[in-house]
């Protein structure tokens, strides 16, 4: 548990993070095998893994992808999926299921994922209509395929190696899954671009001769990307201030010692614009600040108990263009 506690809430908008890796949770298994990281797909065949396996096939479509990560987590259990969530936290951070017979429902994992404030669930579901109790789910993105989980690892492929910020699920690049025989109808139905149902989801099309994922938003509706900004940033600013008081003897309760906290905020928010996720105004500059109330501005007793709560941050997402018109005039 850290001493620093961040919290962002969301204003004015729809609704490698560095903690971790892909991970495979396979359920209901003949077998307890705990959480472990794979490079190649010689290091799974070593480890038990047979090549007709669920977990196998998955392994070798996530590295099929254009920059593929460069480990993936697999966790085995005879139990249900949902009981090995919580050991995932600090481990793993896209998190796509093989459920056993009689394990636990997406919904159920979805809300364990939610829970956790760190992971994101891929699952796969044959139809929309499928997507029941995913409704308000920040963490979960919802694809619509026939091919099940192989939609999830083409994804999650494609995506676990770039950096936070620097990438949006929408139009991202797939190999190795073909899209379904679906229409545009069909399509608008599972991105709920009508607001016909409660579950946002994506599946997958040609487009210019590419086969892309068709949106980019978790179950609620909130863009994925903004979550993994969201995510690196409070886990960045707890983990830099933590280390801030772990390597000085003391951080006084003065100007002096808070300023060293403003400064670990700045830092961090000055690395989230390099990565793209912060917008600049019309001359160029980073939309964000920082206000940290002085020593005068504090409480006698929060002094009395060591407690600093004046630290502010704000920033404007950078966002993303997801759709565009270009109008153009021709002059005979």
């Amino acid at each position: 548990m850290l001493d620093i506690n961040v919290n962002i809430s969301l204003t004015g908008a729809v609704g490698s993070i560095g903690s971790g890796v892909p991970c495979i949770v396979v359920s209901k298994s003949t077998r307890e095998k705990d959480f472990k990281e794979y490079s190649e797909s010689k290091d799974l065949i070593g480890a038990g893994f047979a090549e007709d396996s669920g977990a196998y096939k998955l392994f070798q479509i996530m590295k099929m992808q254009k920059n593929p990560p460069a480990a993936i987590g697999i966790i085995e259990t005879a139990g249900k999926a949902v009981s090995v969530i919580p050991k995932l936290v600090g481990k793993a951070r896209q998190i796509i299921t093989l459920l056993g017979d009689g394990d636990s429902t997406v919904a159920e994992v979805a809300k364990a994922v939610e829970a956790t404030n760190s992971l994101i669930y891929f699952p796969v579901i044959k139809q929309i209509s499928e997507a029941t109790g995913l409704e308000s789910l920040d963490r979960t993105c919802v694809g619509v395929h026939s091919k099940g989980q192989d939609l999830a690892a083409a994804l999650v492929g494609a995506t676990a190696g770039y950096e936070s910020g620097s990438f949006t699920y929408k139009n991202v690049l797939i190999k190795g899954v073909a899209p379904d025989d679906i229409t545009d109808g069909d399509v608008k139905l599972i991105n709920n671009e009508n607001k016909s149902g409660n579950v946002y989801g994506y599946t997958i099309q040609r487009k210019a001769g590419d086969i892309v994922t068709t949106e980019g938003k978790s179950a609620a509706g909130e863009y994925l990307d903004i979550v993994d900004a969201f995510d690196w940033i409070i886990s960045n600013i707890a983990y830099q201030a933590q280390k801030l008081l772990n390597n000085s003897k003391k951080v006084t309760y003065d100007d002096s010692g808070i300023g060293m906290l403003e400064g670990v905020t700045n830092s961090v928010l000055k690395e989230a614009d390099t990565k793209g996720m912060i917008a600049h105004d019309e001359n160029k500059t980073a939309m964000y600040e920082t206000d940290f109330g002085r020593r005068s501005d504090t409480s006698a007793s929060d002094r009395s108990a060591r407690v600093y709560k004046l630290g502010k941050f704000s920033f404007d997402l950078a966002g993303a263009i997801h759709t565009a018109t270009i109008n153009g005039t021709a002059t005979i």
